[in-house]
Parts: C-alpha cells; sequence; structure tokens
C-alpha cells in the first residue's frame, strides 16, 4: 500500500475542491485501501475519471476502463458517476480503482 497526500493530488493537478476536501478529510494522507476509495468517491465525490488519467498508469487506466464497462447497465444511468445511489457501476469502479492502485 502507498500513502497518497493532498500534496501529491495538487502537484498531479487536482482541482482545489478535490485537494481541499481530500486535505480536510486526510490531513496527513490516507493509505490506498478498499475503504478510502469508497470514502474518496462516495462521500467527496472526486471524480473517478480524474485518478484514472492522473494518477494509474496508462495499462491500470485500460484496466479499469474494461472491468467498469458494462457496469453501468445494472442500474440504468450512463457510467457517468452522478447515480443518486451506491450501485453496481460505483462499486466496478471502486474495485477497479484499488485493485490500480495498489495492484491487488
Amino acid at each position: 500500500m502507498k500513502n497518497i497526500t493532498a500534496k501529491m493530488l495538487k502537484e498531479r493537478g487536482a482541482c482545489k475542491g478535490d485537494v481541499a476536501a481530500f486535505k480536510e478529510r486526510w490531513p496527513k494522507g490516507c493509505r490506498d485501501t478498499r475503504e478510502n476509495c469508497q470514502i474518496a468517491f462516495l462521500e467527496l465525490g472526486m471524480s473517478k475519471l480524474w485518478v484514472c488519467d492522473h494518477l494509474l498508469s496508462d495499462k491500470a487506466c485500460a484496466d479499469y476502463q474494461e472491468a467498469v464497462e458494462g457496469a453501468c447497465e445494472g442500474c440504468g444511468h450512463l457510467g457517468d458517476g452522478d447515480c443518486p445511489e451506491y450501485c453496481a457501476w460505483d462499486k466496478a469502479c471502486i474495485n477497479a480503482l484499488y485493485r490500480a492502485l495498489t495492484g491487488a
């Protein structure tokens, strides 16, 4: 596991709102656990696509996109992250991002 910090997010071009929300929740940073992925994306509203584009390797990003490709069909939204509930797409995104971040 690695530690993710607000400084890391800022250096990689995260928006001010995401950096501020992250820093407020985890002032000293956080480990890349499945639970923290869920908090970051569902509670803090951080962008899954930004993480894919800025924190993952090209291969990990492609693996992530493949893993979530069909997941949105279950809840009927377009896979844009705006589903009002914790749905199949959200679960697939969080699990795929966790695996991509950690190599698990």
